[in-house]
């Protein structure tokens, strides 16, 4: 085994011979695959497929952004709760409102990371496919999710619940591996970005969704989320929510949280 002890985008052909690889394997990712590494790890394993003999494999072969409507008036009122104290008139004479729409604001721009209830989503999943083979690089700086939402039933949107998906495609087989709410839980939890106002959709008037996430180049974790769902008479939006500095509700507020069967064995939740 030889030990080449650089970042894979300082490694040279003088290290490493160009097309000598069987196989690129590495698990460079975070929350919604590209948190709180930031995009710029993804962006760097994907430059050692340089490496690559003709027909290897790089393994995670693809991976898939996931986004799916959520109706959950609970937590968007924990939201709002988080910013009560700015609707204070009189705290030892000083008067803190003018500053509740501020902090109402900004509370809506801090993702949540945590498990979401399956119970909770509504309509269809988005999708995003990234294949690591043919990837440019540059175009995992911006990245967007748009997808149609055709509702069962008459519901309130809150937010939009984000996760991501391996796939490892072999010669034999393909096996997908999911961190999604309704698989087993994992230790990337999933995202949930939160709508300032919500949206009432209703059955047979579909409405359009879209999650998109940007590189700010400002820092290695800095990236934006906008959030948007329209209808054709309605639209809300949530945008400059920061991916980087998730508000750890499972953490904060564990008993307010939902928890898979699976974890309650595995870690001790208050009661």
């Amino acid at each position: 085994v030889t030990v080449v002890c650089k970042m894979a985008h300082e490694v040279t052909f003088e290290d490493i011979p160009e097309g000598c690889a069987d196989v690129v394997l590495s698990e460079p990712f975070g929350h919604f695959m590209i948190n709180p590494a930031g995009v710029e790890s993804v962006r760097t394993w994907v430059s050692a497929r340089r490496f690559l003999k003709k027909g290897g494999k790089m393994y995670p072969s693809k991976g898939k952004l996931n986004a799916q409507l959520v109706s959950d008036p609970a937590t968007h009122d924990q939201v709002l709760d988080r910013v009560k104290f700015f609707t204070t008139k009189d705290f030892k004479g000083i008067d803190f409102s003018p500053l509740h729409e501020r902090g109402k604001k900004e509370a809506f721009t801090s993702a949540s990371l945590e498990y979401i209830n399956p119970s909770i989503l509504v309509g269809d999943v988005g999708t995003l496919e990234i294949d690591f083979a043919t990837v440019d690089p540059e175009t995992l700086r911006d990245l967007e999710i748009k997808w149609q939402v055709n509702p069962p039933k008459a519901t309130v949107a809150h937010g939009v619940a984000a996760w991501f998906d391996f796939v490892f495609e072999g010669s034999q087989e393909t096996v997908n591996v999911s961190t999604g709410p309704k698989a087993l839980a994992t230790h990337w939890f999933q995202l949930r970005f939160m709508l300032q106002e919500p949206i009432g959709l209703n059955p047979g008037q579909a409405a359009e969704a879209s999650v998109r996430v940007a590189d700010t180049g400002l820092m290695l974790q800095h990236h934006l989320v906008a959030v948007a769902v329209k209808t054709p008479t309605t639209e809300r939006r949530t945008e400059g929510i920061n991916l980087g500095d998730p508000w750890l509700r499972c953490v904060e507020r564990p008993t307010q949280c939902f928890w898979p069967p699976e974890t309650l064995t595995k870690m001790l939740v208050p009661a």
